[in-house]
């Protein structure tokens, strides 16, 4: 097999050179050709991957509190309440204005079930006999709801007494804010019924069509917007998993959805929710309500529906499973899909803030929510100064290679050349290198032993580590040795003792569906095997700081015998874990749990899924951890180097990263890199100079300075304000842009500070 893949490549090869030498004159003439290029800026950035101007319309009141009655307030609010629909709406004194779900019982476009559901406080789901799934709400008819007011709120009980089902929770008031809450400790079951979901206030702040100006905020990768607009003829919205798939109980494998040959790992994956807050907005800088899920969000899914799936409305909500289905193993070739028996351990609560003025945008959002983590002391504080920004550095050492008999160490990046890069960097006046070094273990990356702490001899020994490190930390750089601690190959592990496994008691594991790949399988490890290495690197390797990747953005039950673990015991394990590390500990992608620990932040999301209901990409992420954690673009040698790419970063606030190898791009095949097509370090050196130049000219003026508001002041034209008073203006498009005060040149930026302009 091997063999005759070498063929194929060597006949490949034999065929690219006959064409070259047949027809050189058809090369010449086509190279001598003159193309006029069309300019794209207009059409990039009218895309998705960038945000929009905003119309500046103010929404007006369309709810009232007709058929309401006021059942408690407070300075800033007052809760209205309509018995015969179990309705709320809430106005904000502050502006006046009044939220809600739909402004009557009954609507056009919304039949019986519908209304009932848009209209009502909560609503739910549960499993009969056969596993068929019914959803109601606590207007329908069959369900017994007492409720109990006082001015801090009201205490809901509710029976499905056909069901046998029933459960309390509460809604209570706040200075700014309601929260609802269950406990699960309500919650009764007969056997043929079993609950299977709740939502608090579905279809608050919805809209029917684009009746209002405003929009639907999703954390969905860096943070997306979904404007309110007509139907359209989507086939579903947006549901996605707080904190990604659970690997226990979901599905890792997929059938090719690509219309081609192309195996599915080709596809990009959609960007992940790590953040538990969504919002609705009415009226940019007018009227918002921003939603934290406080509790039970390893169990949440975010859920917006754009207008033209089922309903005319496009409307947000968090949704709270206490069961999935899965496939239950019946015997070796048989299976039968069913829900989890036993329910997640849950309690749901979610607070509901409302914002007003400048506060009630995505921008606004994002700096109340950074001041909610603030105050439960969940962020970090950065400690730069304005200066030299940080530069990533992501060094490949070792790598198993694919031999003609047998498998074989290759040797990529050995130390002195890794102190080579740091000198050649160094020399050009780049002092803050954050450097990565993944291969270090004993027969590479992915040939290595699970969780070994021996070195590769060929890339170096411990004791020249240390010298790097050193080398790296006396000018104010960084070093982590990496390892991914979350899955392994079959030859890293034993997959009997250290492969976690699914509810269904299979593996848990990732297959690529690439007859090419070296290894197609990956498998999820026992959680007591990572925490079990974690502890291990800790003591054994204490004098390194780590980057251990994966674990920042995998949450996973595990269903091992003996020694399970539920997705929130999973999260409460790891961040025990980081808290007690005397190390510094760097992670990719990180969910929110894990940010007050993560010392820098990789591959930080720079755009959304780019669904096409999504309409805006922002940085809400970006604004929240700015000034808290050093966050980094993903490599920029793996596409993202382009004008538009380095624009980005500087509007983002993030600092760029490669990553990179000393050996020849053709070392990476037969190997399980070979993805990476392009990372050697000479060929990226020039690139890497001038787009950290470019980067850090602008960001250095905002090294432990916060985000403060990020606007769009027209198309293409973007300004972020920090904390410090510097104002970066980003223009994307090829005309300079002249606000009557400022001109801000074409592709470039323009920076200001106490009325100092500095053009780039």
């Amino acid at each position: 097999m091997r063999l005759n893949k070498r063929i194929l490549r060597l006949t490949a090869c034999v065929t690219v050179l006959a064409v070259m030498l047949i027809a050189p004159s058809t090369a010449l003439r086509r190279a001598q050709q003159s193309f006029i290029t069309p300019d794209t800026s207009v059409l990039e950035i009218r895309s998705n991957r960038h945000a929009r101007p905003e119309s500046g319309k103010v929404a007006e009141n369309i709810l009232g509190t007709d058929g309401y009655e006021k059942m408690a307030e407070n300075g800033r609010l007052e809760l209205w309440y309509r018995k015969e629909v179990r309705g709320l709406r809430v106005r904000d004194k502050l502006s006046g204005y009044i939220w809600g779900s739909i402004p009557e019982d009954k609507v056009d476009g919304l039949n019986k079930k519908w209304s009932a559901v848009a209209n009502a406080i909560c609503t739910f789901e549960y499993y009969d006999a056969k596993y068929n799934t019914t959803k109601m709400s606590l207007a329908d008819s069959g369900i017994k709801v007492t409720e109990k007011w006082s001015g801090r709120g009201a205490d809901f009980s509710v029976n499905l007494q056909k069901q046998g089902i029933s459960f309390e929770f509460s809604l209570r008031l706040n200075d700014d804010s309601i929260t609802l809450e269950l406990k699960d400790s309500s919650i009764k079951e007969k056997k043929d019924y079993m609950l299977k979901s709740v939502y608090f206030l579905p279809f608050f702040g919805a809209a029917k069509e684009n009746e209002i100006d405003g929009y639907i905020f999703i954390p969905d990768g860096c943070g997306a917007l979904m404007r309110f607009s007509e139907s359209s003829s989507y086939i579903s919205g947006y549901s996605q998993r707080v904190y990604g798939q659970d690997m226990g109980i979901d599905q890792l494998t997929h059938v090719n959805d690509l219309v081609s040959t192309r195996p599915n790992d080709y596809l990009a994956e959609s960007g992940q929710i790590t953040a538990p807050v969504f919002g609705v907005v009415h009226g940019a800088g007018c009227n918002a309500v921003m939603s934290v899920i406080e509790n039970g969000e390893e169990y949440a899914s975010i859920n917006a529906t754009p207008a033209g799936v089922t309903t005319d409305y496009s409307w947000v909500t968090a949704v709270f499973d206490y069961r999935r289905m899965y496939t239950h193993t019946v015997d070796k070739n048989t299976g039968v899909y069913r829900p989890q028996a036993e329910k997640n351990t849950v309690n749901p609560r979610i607070t509901l803030y409302f914002l007003s003025g400048e506060e009630a945008s995505y921008s606004g959002m994002a700096v109340r929510y950074r001041g909610l983590l603030e105050a439960d002391s969940l962020l970090p504080r950065s400690s730069g100064d304005s200066g030299d920004i940080p530069l990533g550095l992501y060094v490949i050492g070792a790598e198993i290679a694919d031999g003609t008999l047998f498998d074989y160490t290759r040797t990529l990046t050995d130390l002195s050349q890794a102190y080579d890069f740091v000198e050649r960097i160094n020399s050009d006046g780049i002092a803050d290198i954050t450097m990565v070094f993944d291969g270090w273990q004993k027969k590479g990356i992915n040939g290595s032993d699970y969780g070994t702490v021996r070195f590769q001899g060929s890339v170096g020994t411990q004791s020249d580590f240390s010298g790097l490190a050193d080398k790296l930390k006396s000018s104010g750089g960084k070093f982590y040795l990496a390892s991914n601690i979350t899955t392994a190959n079959e030859r890293q592990i034993s997959t009997q003792k250290q492969a976690a496994l699914q509810i269904s008691k299979q593996f848990a594991v990732f297959s690529r569906s690439n007859p090419s790949a070296m290894f197609a399988n990956y498998y999820v490890l026992k959680v007591k095997e990572l925490f079990k290495t974690i502890e291990k690197y800790s003591e054994k390797l204490a004098d390194f700081d780590f980057y251990y990747g994966q674990i920042g953005y995998r949450l996973y039950s595990d269903y091992t015998t003996n020694a399970e673990y539920s997705r929130s015991a999973f999260a409460e394990g790891i961040t025990e874990r980081l808290a007690s590390s005397e190390q510094q500990i760097s992670l990719s992608n990180p969910n929110m749990y894990c940010w007050k620990y993560t010392s820098d932040y990789f591959d930080m999301p720079m755009n959304n899924s780019q669904y096409l209901y999504e309409t805006d990409t922002v940085p809400f992420l970006q604004i929240v951890l700015k000034g808290s954690v050093d966050y980094y673009a993903p490599f920029a040698n793996q596409s993202g180097y382009s004008s538009s790419d380095i624009l980005k970063m500087i509007e983002f606030g993030a600092y760029p990263s490669f990553i990179v190898a000393h050996a020849d791009n053709y070392s990476l095949q037969d190997t399980p890199l070979v993805d990476y097509f392009s990372i050697n370090f000479d060929d990226w050196y020039p690139t890497l100079k001038e787009v950290y130049k470019e980067v850090s000219s602008a960001l250095g003026r905002t090294e432990g300075s916060r985000i403060t508001a990020h606007t769009v002041i027209s198309e293409g034209v973007v300004r972020t304000d920090y904390d410090n008073g510097v104002s970066i203006y980003v223009n994307y498009m090829s005309k300079d842009y002249n606000t009557g005060e400022l001109t801000i040149p074409a592709s470039g930026y323009l920076l200001t500070e106490g009325g100092a302009v500095n053009e780039k």
